[in-house]
């Protein structure tokens, strides 16, 4: 059925209709009431059956890659043509007026879309209705004048950068070329644009390519990522900067194919010699028999798209080549994703009792109304979608004052959703409501589902798999201009149910033996030293090793993220004592001898510990240097490999030697009792104020050094906004702190005496007549700015 998209004219006369009935009604769902009354009194029943809440809010949502489908924009032309007619503006709530007027003209930022997406956050009105109520306000009062008291303080964020997809683009080119038969990974966590950046890749090699009757077929599992790639390249399109050919939406449409795996040796045979590149999505499958033919076909170009990061067990899907892989930390850091706080797990639900099932939905029901605005709530099952939809569904419609009424809750499934439409159709449309909960199968939005105004997440089972949750915490994170904040609740079985949390996001070594994390902070290199001697000492790791690893942490530096992996020993002891009698190995891992540690690591994880009979000494002679000293590095990599395999087996319930004395069921900290990962992350001690202060500076790093380096040399700290985004930050000492003082004074008197049009005028005739500059010219010309006490309270700081 043929979809229209909201920046056609049909359907922008219908979508001004609604925003108009909007304002006269006041919400979506009384605009909805109001249209379905309509067609009842006049028996239009088809119609009736296609007019549901989501397709008002999706024709709402001002967002023109936003669509609907023909039947449905007929049920609404057909609602719209029964009412009354509607004078655009004349129904216009002074409520709703004022409330979008007031909430715009107090947004910290003077970028129009930007305005429009925190005026929506705020007020909770879609953003097509604010549109329109500030379009219809420029015909009275201009919308200019309005906005002229808005603070131009910075943002608390820095745009993201996105200059990886850039760098992973060329990456992936590069590695193709003079290869006809590469097959090429492409590792970036979800959230980092794999779509896009895979779609960058073949439209450019098509462009590119000595043919123009070659195809790219793009393998897939999952029918919604034709439409997701269409909106992809719609945003691309729409870019200043944009990279893409000038071809992009014609080879897109003409030379990409879209194929379901059951679908693939069909498609193979029938382009034979035509295929430039085979996009293989989702690739961690790739490992499965169905996707053998692949490797079949000579001569064959493929590019694997994956968001496991960085694990060993990915290696048999058939990548020759790696060519770009990042991970969660370092999309944290550019900004494009977003963190997420991983709060208390609770007790994964019976389906079969009711006061599971009211606790759950009374769960949902407290955070939405606190701090969750659009909850996805993952199952694993159709019948608990439906059962936890009912539930929800009762208890909303009995409380008043919550934001949410049973409207804004949808269930999908595999065989349909809440809405009576398709599960990726419902999927689309839920992405248009400002707020809602989402219940669906794990299966269902584990991959490929794109809705970046998701913020929380409760995954209802228990699951051993950690890809799995990865892929879950996936649909919070994602980048969104107005989303700070993003929380994860996981359920669990038991107290033993080993689960992912914060620190899994912050790890290259592979979770199959469920080791135990310990995190832990320093504040320079000496702190460093005495954490890790500390661990070492109270974990009884022998002298010998003891020593080699402080000699070892000789060269460390202070910003860098160093580890320490503790692994167990045999232990015959009471059990009551294993925590403090117990005795440990130990390897502290570097940046300059990470890479061995993790190709040993993870390798033995995912292969050696499965198999009884697996030659650890030929193993590890191939990969680390013999030395049979006592508490060498090799002597703790032959315990780390025994540590490992009973990890192995104590994870599993399988029987070892001395299983019975280390308490793997009581011990209150859920994992194995054989393998600790611990952490060590450079934080400085700096106050917590300053840090605060600090949090939306360029050059906060080197501040914090400079800062450390003199604690008392630095009497105050001023930053300066940047004309794009962001401030830079500049340390006072006492005689600077004076003079900038007696100059804002004396500014300020110079100002007071000045007509405000001429206050510029005066400001740089008393730069230019200072005869000397205490201060960094880039805060002498912004001088001006600290005149006024309110901003100078908030760009200054004093210790």
């Amino acid at each position: 059925m043929a979809r229209h998209f909201l920046n056609e004219p049909r359907v922008q006369k219908v979508s001004n209709r609604l925003i108009d009935m909007f304002l006269q009604h006041g919400s979506g769902r009384a605009v909805h009431r109001t249209l379905l009354q309509g067609l009842e009194s006049n028996d239009r029943e088809e119609a009736i059956q296609e007019l549901h809440l989501n397709k008002i809010f999706a024709l709402l949502s001002g967002e023109p890659t936003k669509a609907i489908n023909t039947k449905s924009l007929d049920a609404v032309e057909a609602a719209l043509a029964l009412q009354t007619a509607i004078e655009d503006g004349e129904g216009v709530s002074d409520k709703i007026r004022t409330s979008i007027i007031q909430s715009a003209s107090l947004q910290e930022d003077t970028d129009l879309q930007k305005i429009l997406l925190g005026t929506a956050k705020k007020t909770g009105y879609p953003v097509g209705v604010i549109q329109k109520v500030l379009q219809l306000n420029s015909t009275r009062t201009p919308f200019k004048t309005q906005t002229q008291s808005v603070k131009s303080y910075p943002t608390k964020q820095l745009e993201p950068d996105w200059s990886f997809q850039d760098e992973a683009i060329q990456a992936c080119l590069n590695a193709f070329r003079g290869k006809p038969n590469h097959k090429v990974g492409l590792v970036l966590p979800t959230g980092g644009g794999k779509t896009r950046v895979a779609m960058s890749i073949l439209l450019q090699w098509l462009a590119t390519a000595e043919r123009d009757d070659t195809k790219v077929l793009w393998l897939t599992h999952r029918r919604q990522l034709k439409r997701q790639a269409w909106r992809e390249l719609q945003r691309a399109l729409n870019e200043k900067q944009s990279k893409l050919p000038s071809s992009a939406v014609s080879l897109l449409e003409k030379r990409v194919e879209f194929v379901m795996l059951n679908d693939l040796s069909r498609a193979l045979e029938e382009n034979e010699g035509k295929i430039e590149l085979v996009v293989v999505d989702e690739a961690h499958h790739a490992a499965a028999n169905s996707y053998q033919p692949l490797f079949n076909v000579m001569q064959l170009r493929g590019l694997f798209l994956t968001a496991t990061p960085n694990r060993m067990d990915e290696l048999p899907i058939g990548i020759d080549e790696v060519a770009y892989s990042t991970t969660y930390r370092e999309l944290f850091k550019r900004g494009v994703i977003v963190e997420p706080t991983f709060l208390d797990p609770i007790q994964a639900p019976d389906w079969l009792e009711a006061r599971d099932l009211h606790n759950l939905a009374n769960l949902a029901i407290e955070r939405t109304e606190i701090d969750f605005r659009k909850l996805l709530i993952s199952v694993s099952k159709k019948e608990h979608a439906e059962k936890l939809y009912q539930v929800l569904s009762t208890m909303l419609d009995g409380t008043d004052e919550h934001p949410l009424s049973s409207d804004n809750i949808v269930y999908v499934h595999g065989s349909g959703s809440s809405t009576g439409i398709d599960a990726e159709e419902a999927l689309d449309e839920f992405s248009a409501f400002p707020r809602g909960i989402l219940i669906a199968t794990g299966q269902l939005i584990g991959e490929g589902f794109d809705d970046p105004s998701i913020d929380s997440i409760i995954v209802t089972y228990a699951s051993s798999s950690m890809s799995h949750l990865m892929q879950l915490v996936g649909r919070v994170i994602r980048f969104d201009p107005h989303k700070t904040s993003a929380y994860v609740i996981q359920a669990r079985a038991s107290e033993l149910d080993y689960y992912f949390e914060q620190g899994w996001l912050y790890q290259d070594i592979s979770d199959s033996l469920r080791p135990r994390l310990k995190d832990f902070t320093y504040s320079s290199i000496e702190d460093l030293k005495d954490k890790i001697d500390m661990l070492l000492r109270n974990s009884n790791v022998q002298e010998e090793t003891r020593v080699r690893i402080m000699k070892e942490s000789m060269d460390i530096s202070a910003g860098e993220r160093y580890h320490l992996l503790l692994t167990g020993r045999p232990y015959y002891g009471n059990k009551s004592d294993f925590e403090t009698n117990s005795t440990w190995e130990a390897i502290l891992v570097k940046p300059n001898t990470k890479v061995t540690f993790h190709n040993i690591f993870n390798s033995y994880s995912d292969i050696g510990v499965k198999l009884e009979s697996f030659d650890q000494l030929s193993f590890l002679m191939r990969l680390a240097e013999v030395d049979s000293t006592k508490g060498s590095n090799w002597k703790s990599y032959m315990d780390m490999l025994h540590a490992m395999r009973n990890a192995y087996l104590e994870t599993r319930g399988l029987s070892y030697s001395g299983e019975g004395y280390r308490g793997y069921e009581e011990f209150p900290q859920p994992g194995t009792t054989w393998l600790t990962y611990c952490t060590f992350t450079y934080r400085a001690d700096v106050p917590e104020d300053f840090d605060t202060f600090l949090s939306d500076t360029v050059n906060k790093d080197e501040i914090t050094s400079l800062f450390l380096s003199d604690r008392d040399k630095w009497k105050s700290a001023i930053k300066v906004l940047l004309p794009l985004a962001g401030t830079y930050a500049f340390l006072l000492e006492e005689n600077q702190v004076n003079w900038l003082d007696e100059q804002r004074a004396l500014l300020a008197q110079i100002l007071s005496n000045t007509k405000p049009k001429d206050s510029f005028a005066a400001v740089e005739q008393w730069r230019l007549g200072l005869m000397s500059i205490p201060l960094p010219y880039m805060a002498i010309t912004n001088l001006g700015y600290f005149i006024n006490e309110i901003r100078f309270k908030e760009y200054s700081y004093s210790f």
